[in-house]
């Protein structure tokens, strides 16, 4: 096992992590999971450790929502278009053809931001 840290996990989100990483998140973490502006977070010592939502705003940023959601929602010509070019790309390469939720969740894991709209 690599040593692990909590600094490895500040705002990373909870799907890019590895099971070993899931674990130690897991079994060493004691705080609570709340709510805050939308997102989901694990808080120890009053410190964001992840987001653990893969996080979608249709209304710039106000409220996250599932993936789900937002394409019963949301048009997917405009999801697509405010998608990040780099990581939409990767999983057009990896997943096409595919529905339009398996591709918004791969999205969500690969990107670098969250993906707000509006």
């Amino acid at each position: 096992m690599k040593n692990l840290e909590m600094k490895n996990f500040i705002g990373r989100k909870y799907g890019s992590l590895t099971d070993e990483e899931k674990n130690f998140i897991e079994t060493k973490i004691t705080g609570t999971v709340v709510q805050e502006n939308g997102m989901e977070l694990k808080r120890r010592n009053g410190d964001c450790i992840i987001d653990f939502e893969d996080n979608i705003s249709i209304d710039n940023g106000l409220n996250f929502i599932e993936p789900e959601e937002a394409i019963s929602k949301m048009r997917w010509e405009v999801i697509a278009h405010y998608m990040e070019d780099k990581a939409r790309e990767q999983v057009h390469h990896e997943l096409a053809p595919c529905t339009d939720l398996e591709f918004l969740k791969r999205y969500l894991e690969v990107a670098e931001n969250d993906l707000v709209i509006g």
